[in-house]
C-alpha cells in the first residue's frame, strides 16, 4: 500500500488544477476508480467525480469527502499552480481508502467517494449538493492535513473547528464636484472612511471570537481634482458561530447606511455568508475518535482542534442537514497551510487511509 500511496500522490502533486479546472485530476480518480471495480460519475460541474460502494443491505449512507483543487502563485510575474493545501494528499488517502474498501467490502449501507472540486473558490460543495448524486447521504466525514501550529504530528481530533466566513460588500454613492468646490459634491471617499469607522465600533458577545475589517477601499476619482462620487469598500467578517455572524452582518448594515446618510452619501449593500461555522454530530464525532485512537493511540488524540480558517465542507450539514466529523491529522505540513512549495509527512497518508476505512468499517460494518 506504501508504494501505492506515494505513486499516486505523485502523480496528483504533479498535475495541480485550479478550481473547476480539474479536469486532469477527476480524469485519473475516475481511471483508477474504474481500475477498483466501481462506476465512477464526473459531477455536471465537468470536473470531481463520486463513487459509491452498496452493500445491498439497508444502513446508514455514510459520505467520505476529500477536495481536489490547488492554489495559484505569482512567481517572477508567472502564474504557479501548487498543492500548498495538501489537497493531492487529501485525494490520495480517499483514493487508498475506496482501494481497500473495495476489496474488504462493508456489510450494511453504503458509502460514498466523494472527490469535491473547488474548495478553495469555497463553492464547491455546494455544486455537489446541486447534483443531486447525493441527495440520499446520512452522514459525512472529512478529513485534512495539517500543520503543526494546530496539530502535532501523528495527532488528530475528529473536530476541526473552522469559522463563519462572511463578505459585505459597501458601494457608496455620492456626487462628483470639482475640488476647488468641494461643497457642491458628496465625497464617497469621506463617506467611506466614516464607514469604516463605525463599522469598528461593532461590539458582539467577547466570548464568542469574531474579526470584521475593511480588505478592500477603492474610491471612483476621475481625476487628482475631482470630488469622487463613488466608492467600493469590502469587509471580511470572521466567527466562532453562525448566530454571530448574523449578528455582525445586521449591525454593519446599519452602520453602513447611517454613516453614508450623516455627509449626505447613500450605501449600497449586499452580502453572502461564504462559509458556514462547524458543526459537528456528537455521536458520530465520538465513533470517530473512537477509530483515531485505534489508528494513533488514544494519548495522540484530542476531541477538538481549534482554528482560524474556514471551509466549504460545512455547507453539507446546513444546506442538507447531515450529521458531520471533520478530522483534523496532523501532518508535519510545512511552513504552513497555502505556502507556495510547502510539503508535508508522507507517513500521514497511510494514517489517513486506514482511519477513514477505520471510519466506513465502524459505521458500515
Amino acid at each position: 500500500m506504501k508504494e501505492f500511496v506515494e505513486t499516486t500522490w505523485t502523480y496528483f502533486h504533479e498535475h495541480p488544477e485550479l478550481g473547476f479546472e480539474e479536469f486532469e485530476t477527476t480524469k485519473h480518480i475516475v481511471e483508477l476508480l474504474e481500475s477498483f471495480g466501481y462506476a465512477p460519475k464526473v459531477f455536471p460541474s465537468g470536473t470531481g467525480a463520486i463513487a459509491v460502494l452498496d452493500s445491498g443491505s439497508p444502513g446508514p449512507v455514510l459520505g467520505l469527502r476529500a477536495d481536489i483543487d490547488c492554489l495559484a502563485f505569482t512567481v517572477d510575474g508567472e502564474v504557479e499552480k501548487y498543492h500548498a493545501c495538501g489537497h493531492d494528499g487529501n485525494i490520495t488517502m480517499l483514493i487508498a481508502a475506496a482501494k481497500q474498501l473495495k476489496e474488504e467490502g462493508i456489510k450494511r449501507g453504503k458509502v460514498y467517494f466523494i472527490f469535491q472540486p473547488a474548495e478553495e473558490t469555497l463553492k464547491g460543495s455546494l455544486s455537489v449538493i446541486d447534483s443531486g448524486y447525493i441527495s440520499d447521504m446520512e452522514e459525512i466525514v472529512g478529513m485534512h492535513l495539517q500543520p503543526d501550529q494546530e496539530e502535532q504530528y501523528g495527532h488528530a481530533a475528529p473536530r476541526l473547528l473552522h469559522k463563519s466566513y462572511g463578505r459585505v460588500e459597501v458601494t457608496v454613492h455620492g456626487r462628483n464636484a470639482h475640488a476647488s468646490l468641494p461643497y457642491l459634491g458628496i465625497n464617497a471617499t469621506e463617506a467611506g472612511v466614516q464607514i469604516v469607522n463605525a463599522v469598528n465600533c461593532i461590539r458582539c458577545d467577547s466570548r464568542s471570537p469574531y474579526s470584521c475589517k475593511v480588505t478592500i477601499f477603492k474610491a471612483d476619482g476621475s481625476s487628482h481634482n475631482t470630488i469622487p462620487d463613488k466608492a467600493l469598500l469590502v469587509f471580511d467578517i470572521r466567527a466562532d458561530t453562525n448566530d454571530t455572524m448574523a449578528q455582525i452582518i445586521e449591525k454593519l448594515k446599519v452602520a453602513a447606511e447611517h454613516a453614508a446618510v450623516s455627509v449626505g452619501a447613500t450605501a449600497e449593500i449586499s452580502d453572502e455568508v461564504i462559509c458556514y461555522s462547524a458543526s459537528y454530530d456528537p455521536a458520530l464525532c465520538d465513533e470517530v475518535k473512537s477509530v483515531l485512537c485505534d489508528v494513533l493511540g488514544a494519548e495522540n488524540v484530542t476531541d477538538a482542534c481549534p482554528a482560524t480558517t474556514s471551509e466549504d465542507f460545512h455547507n453539507y450539514s446546513n444546506h442538507m442537514g447531515v450529521k458531520a466529523a471533520y478530522i483534523s491529522l496532523g501532518a508535519s505540513f510545512t511552513p504552513f497551510l497555502h505556502a507556495n512549495h510547502s510539503f508535508f509527512n508522507h507517513d500521514a497518508l497511510l494514517s489517513g487511509a486506514k482511519i477513514w476505512v477505520g471510519v466506513a468499517h465502524r459505521r458500515l460494518g
